[in-house]
């Protein structure tokens, strides 16, 4: 049969075509996205000078401000976002009652319960940002759900749930963060060390219950928390270890 050279060049011009139409489509939709993106930014400075007084007066809890932003009621779409924005962004400047002040505005702003509602999220990326802005706002109301969230299927979440209730000082939680842990990578049992350590010689009594783990990872860990005390109880409690059967239990109570 003979080709039909007429065809196949009115299918390459349709082709062509096409493709000039897909680039052409991607063109003006990334140039659309730039332009928002810009727009949002502008308003974003704009309204965060109007908020930031407000947020100022909550960390320095002195009394309201004549015609001050309320925080607990933003007037327009989107300041919300601008407005826990704002607030986390202090969060991680400020230390001692001025923390406190503003977790409390955060709390009162309702942002604790928004974050909350994400931390059921099925975007794992999600549920890690969430996780990690209620352990920065210390929302002690959270610690229930951030346990869970040590069992999740995302190893990232897990990571920042064990963060959030070291921040939160939740001295319980501390063997649930090690045994969730304790089995992946030597970033993640270094983070949890530091966690725990983080919580000061209140978790020793919770890391001597792990020390009686049939998990060798739980145990080997959980010796390796007691080196990072460095204190004379967690020294003593690594001692019947030193005789343990896995040679690298043993090392690690000889460094505790």
């Amino acid at each position: 049969m003979p080709l039909d050279f007429e065809l196949i060049f009115r299918l390459s011009l349709a082709a062509s075509a096409a493709l000039l139409a897909l680039v052409a489509f991607l063109t003006l939709t990334l140039i659309a996205i730039k332009a928002v993106r810009q727009v949002w930014q502008k308003y974003r400075r704009r309204r965060e000078v109007y908020y930031r007084p407000a947020v100022l007066q909550a960390i320095s809890g002195g009394p309201p401000l004549s015609g001050a932003a309320d925080l607990r009621s933003p007037s327009r779409i989107g300041d919300r976002v601008i407005v826990e924005g704002l607030l986390l962004q202090w969060g991680r400047s400020v230390k001692g009652e001025a923390h406190d002040r503003l977790c409390v505005a955060f709390r009162e702003a309702g942002f604790t319960d928004d974050e909350l509602e994400r931390l059921k999220s099925r975007r794992w990326w999600i549920r890690a940002s969430a996780a990690r802005k209620l352990g920065l706002m210390r929302c002690e109301k959270a610690a229930p759900d951030l346990v869970i969230s040590l069992e999740d299927a995302s190893l990232d979440v897990r990571l920042a749930a064990a963060w959030a209730l070291g921040r939160l000082g939740d001295w319980p939680a501390a063997a649930s963060i090690v045994q969730a842990l304790a089995h992946h990578s030597r970033l993640a049992t270094l983070r949890v060390t530091n966690i725990i350590v983080d919580m000061g010689a209140a978790a020793i009594p919770v890391v001597e219950g792990l020390l009686g783990s049939k998990s060798r990872d739980v145990r080997l860990l959980a010796l390796n928390v007691l080196n990072a005390l460095e204190t004379e109880s967690a020294s003593r409690l690594a001692v019947p270890y030193l005789s343990d059967p896995e040679t690298d239990i043993r090392v690690a109570a000889c460094q505790a």
